[in-house]
């Protein structure tokens, strides 16, 4: 009896080892899908508890917690509804630059695969986000939903970042190099200049998949983000010091083509600022809250203040395709045009039915019951 005792205990103890080994190997081998719908969901506890989501470390809190359970039902709100002006308003954006000749330059290429970005967020990051904390509402996680979450934000911020960079380059060489712009800068590289740029982000954000730690994925993506702002920051600085220079001879010669060619450079640079400047407004929050971080550590604080910095990030995505309605009249005009076509067309839609309805109450038109037979003319 003694020996079949000590057994059942050596068995007893050996099952936590084993569960735990399974477990650990679930989260190495098993493919993202099959990994994301295995894990459905997790209870929250009352104090922080972490659990593991393939390369995600998630912190859970109760919805007990007054001022996070405010904040998560805010920020779920804002997401909601400004991820459908994202969708709607960069989608219209795009939508004008592929069906209008004259809006098919380089820069607004640049400015389109900025919008493509946004639309990711509007499209798939915001609705995720969405999910994620209405599941945090419910007292469950799902690992799924939030790799889907973190992956695409990941995505559409390196790719934001990167465009941005190459957009502040391509100002500079048309305010300063005219010449050189036209033989360097045409659509085909920039558009197998935003393909690379893509093709990068992708493989940056899914090399955590591949096995890539976090601490290297965050100081590749904090070495993107550093370049890109100094670079983009250089850029800036130079081109509103050459447009100071330009100033005095664009005043004295202000019905020169040239200088109107000039001048319409100038007030594009000065937009693309703008949405850059917002862009690293927005941003600067975030970073803020993650050096906090990486000093202080993960608590209750820092989820609750990473919420509304991670909203003031997604919301910038909705600013853009005003900023470009606003400041650009041929992308007003544009799309306003096609606004105004659609209508028409659902209006002509419409008048054949009204019409024929019409005819048939008045007597002037008869249907035949005979096909063959000919329908005599309304006139005769």
């Amino acid at each position: 009896m003694a020996k079949t005792n000590h057994m059942t205990d050596n068995s007893y103890h050996k099952k936590p080892r084993l569960k735990i080994n399974l477990i650990s190997s679930c989260a190495r081998n098993i493919d993202f899908f099959t990994m994301g719908f295995s894990i459905i969901t997790n209870e929250t506890k009352s104090t922080p508890n972490s659990t593991p989501c393939l390369f995600l470390e998630v912190f859970l809190f109760n919805k007990n917690d007054g001022t996070l359970y405010i904040t998560t039902i805010l920020t779920l709100a804002l997401n909601a509804v400004f991820g459908i002006v994202a969708t709607v308003g960069n989608f219209i954006f795009i939508l004008s630059l592929w069906k209008t000749n004259s809006l098919q330059n380089p820069s607004n290429f640049l400015l389109g695969n900025l919008a493509i970005s946004d639309l990711l967020v509007g499209l798939v990051v915001q609705p995720m986000y969405v999910a994620y904390k209405a599941a945090e509402l419910n007292g469950t996680y799902v690992c799924f939903v939030h790799v889907s979450f973190s992956t695409s934000a990941w995505l559409a911020v390196g790719v934001s970042f990167l465009t941005l960079a190459n957009i502040s380059l391509e100002r500079y060489v048309a305010i300063s190099r005219p010449f050189l712009y036209l033989k360097i800068i045409s659509k085909r590289n920039v558009v197998a200049l935003s393909v690379s740029i893509w093709l990068f982000s992708f493989g940056l954000v899914f090399s955590r998949f591949a096995g890539i730690s976090t601490f290297h994925f965050h100081a590749v993506c904090s070495l993107i983000i550093v370049i890109s702002f100094t670079t983009t920051t250089f850029f800036y600085i130079k081109i509103f010091r050459l447009a100071k220079r330009h100033q005095k001879s664009i005043i004295e010669a202000h019905k020169n083509n040239a200088t109107k060619n000039i001048v319409q450079e100038r007030k594009l640079t000065k937009t693309i600022s703008l949405v850059t400047g917002l862009f690293f407004l927005s941003y600067v929050p975030t970073l803020c809250i993650m050096v906090y971080y990486s000093v202080r550590g993960y608590g209750l604080v820092v989820k609750t203040i990473y919420s509304w910095t991670d909203t003031a990030l997604f919301v910038n995505s909705s600013w853009n395709p005003f900023i470009y309605y606003i400041r650009n009249q041929e992308i007003r005009l544009t799309m306003l045009k096609m606004l105004k076509k659609k209508e028409v067309c659902s209006q002509k839609s419409r008048i054949p039915a009204v019409s024929l309805s019409f005819a048939r109450k008045a007597g002037i038109i008869k249907i035949s019951k005979n096909p063959n037979k000919e329908i005599p003319n309304a006139l005769s």
